[in-house]
């Protein structure tokens, strides 16, 4: 179970390889630094909360993040949000 980040319901929920986990967090800490990160069967999983539960076309920076995250080259395993 997602653990509850202040109100963040329908967190964004970003999976890559664990080795592309501080790459990965350098960037999302350039969009928010309320994320929280966990890793597991060398997977790394990076979750943003989403209070308001907004859709990634409505969320403020959701589609930017990915953008960013696509441009530096990181392979994303999933997103959602």
């Amino acid at each position: 179970m997602t653990p509850d980040l202040g109100g963040g319901w329908r967190p964004i929920t970003i999976q890559v390889a664990a080795g592309d986990l501080p790459r990965t967090r350098a960037i999302v800490e350039r969009f928010t630094s309320d994320a929280r990160t966990s890793a597991k069967n060398g997977s790394a999983y990076v979750v943003i909360p989403n209070p308001q539960g907004l859709q990634a076309d409505e969320h403020p920076f959701a589609r930017d993040l990915v953008r960013a995250l696509r441009e530096a080259r990181v392979p994303l395993q999933s997103v959602v949000s």
